[in-house]
């Protein structure tokens, strides 16, 4: 184990040392430039500073461009439609309109990231359910054990891990890497850098690769330890100069729902995902088509990949095909801002295709739902409601999976607070049901979470957030109810 620590280590440090080799050799005069140009477009009819994390509220599809870092930038308010701010690396903003088609000249590299830190506790373990051990569930009496609750509801971080897995992490439910058990414990929950490379004034090359210290069990295989891993890669091109059309192939961040566009820890108002979030977060492999329209208030975006968007800690997930079938992915929505609301954008989006995971292209697994965002002056609001079915069986005997999942969370800003670029506090109201049948064992999910939390952007690299999380065992399981809330925050420095 140790030596393959110290070869994935090596393998890391040499991929880095050939990625300031390669800067090296590109023009940092065009850099430069390139990064002096890249301001927000129109924001200063707004307030040089009203909500953190401007990217939280833009009425984009492409949150998969980069976002490149700015001193000049301001962390505000996305506009309408037509003044939107980008969330990419969450690394700065940039105009939608300035990417990729500003460079002019010989191509440069840029270097971005951000390191987000954490600290967290929480109750029953760590663990976000627990097993049936009267044997309550006599329509699952075949199984090798059931289980109530939620291992989401106990997300750490950003990144959809949970602070300890428990038993379920003798199944194969991937990368159980924190294994906190619940007690109090600081962690790296990442180390992120993008590699943004302007080819030319049409195509964009972003890399982005996270460096994740974790805990590993030599006798559990989720417990793998510290590893690297490939985020995103992929190009944009844009063919077309009289119409705002960008075409994505590589592993790009998902095509369905909102969250997505601020899943990583600069973007997002909070500390964790919501209950939602796993279904939409994850990074397929494939081609995307996206067009904006009517002064980029009317988003089109369509898609064809091996896989869903769902986050591998659903088991639903491939990066790497295994049956020849594809998944169809697509979302509308249109910007509705008028007069003090500054954006009103409502959406739907779905997919379909072969369940994942499975030879065989006859299961099948789909997904749908609407959403929407509202910003008004300091106060900004958004939710989804998302439901996910997928047949099971089929060859691999692979799981029924059953979900329904919708969220709504506000955060109201105060700009110059306590000395602070932007204070914000926000609130998440978020629930989940699900019916996860395995050959093996069984989830039973209906769970409600409620988060407060409060965002400081300590200046516009340095942001600390904190928040606690109750989780509420509601419905046909509110009877079986436990305690399993979490306290969780983090530290993020961007640059």
């Amino acid at each position: 184990m140790l030596q393959l620590l110290v070869h994935r280590y090596i393998k890391s440090l040499s991929l880095l040392i050939a990625a300031f080799v390669v800067l090296g050799s590109f023009d940092v005069e065009a850099a430069r430039r390139r990064k002096g140009r890249a301001k927000p477009r129109k924001v200063e009819r707004r307030a040089t500073t009203t909500a953190p994390a401007a990217a939280d509220s833009e009425s984009d599809e492409g949150s998969d461009e980069p976002a490149v870092a700015s001193p000049a930038a301001a962390v505000v308010s996305a506009g309408s439609g037509s003044e939107e701010i980008i969330p990419g690396s969450g690394t700065g903003v940039v105009a939608e309109g300035e990417a990729p088609g500003t460079a002019k000249g010989a191509p440069t590299l840029l270097i971005t990231g951000f390191v987000d830190m954490g600290f967290a506790f929480a109750q029953n373990k760590g663990v976000g359910y627990a097993k049936d051990v009267g044997n309550n569930f006599e329509q699952y009496a075949d199984k090798t054990a059931v289980f109530v609750g939620d291992p989401a509801s106990t997300y750490m971080n950003t990144r959809h891990e949970a602070h300890d897995l428990g038993e379920a992490g003798n199944f194969p439910l991937a990368f159980d890497g924190m294994q906190g058990k619940g007690h109090p414990m600081g962690a790296i929950n990442s180390a992120t850098i993008d590699l943004i490379a302007e080819l030319s004034d049409k195509v964009r090359l972003q890399v982005s690769t996270e460096f994740l210290p974790r805990q590993p069990v030599v006798q559990n295989q989720t417990g793998m330890g510290s590893f690297v891993n490939l985020d995103m890669a992929f190009l944009d091109y844009k063919p077309l100069d009289q119409y705002d059309i960008t075409i994505t192939a590589g592993k790009f961040i998902g095509i369905t729902g909102i969250e997505y566009r601020w899943r990583r820890a600069p973007d997002r108002w909070t500390v964790t995902p919501t209950l939602v979030g796993r279904y939409m977060n994850g990074n397929p492999i494939g081609v995307k088509v996206r067009g904006k329209h009517f002064d980029k208030r009317f988003i089109w975006n369509v898609g064809v990949t091996n896989g869903n968007s769902f986050t591998n800690d659903t088991r639903i997930f491939e990066s790497v095909e295994t049956n020849s079938g594809k998944t169809y992915s697509g979302r509308l929505s249109y910007d509705f801002a008028f007069g003090p609301i500054t954006l009103l954008e409502i959406g739907a989006s779905g997919s379909y295709g072969p369940q994942d995971g499975q030879i065989s292209n006859t299961p099948k697994q789909w997904d749908v739902g609407p959403d929407f965002q509202i910003a008004w002056n300091a106060l900004q609001i958004r939710g989804q409601w998302f439901k996910v079915n997928t047949d099971g069986g089929g060859i691999n005997e692979t799981k029924n999976y059953i979900a329904e999942a919708w969220y709504v969370e506000g955060m109201y800003s105060f700009p110059g607070l306590l000395s602070m670029n932007t204070v914000g506090i926000y609130t998440r109201f978020s629930r989940r049901k699900a019916d996860e049948i395995d050959p093996k064992y069984v989830f039973i999910v209906d769970v409600s979470q409620i988060t407060p939390g409060v965002r400081i952007d300590i200046t516009e690299s340095i942001i600390f957030k904190a928040e606690y999380s109750i989780n509420l065992e509601v419905g046909y399981i509110s009877k079986y109810a436990f305690d399993n809330n979490i306290f969780t925050s983090s530290l993020v420095a961007k640059f």
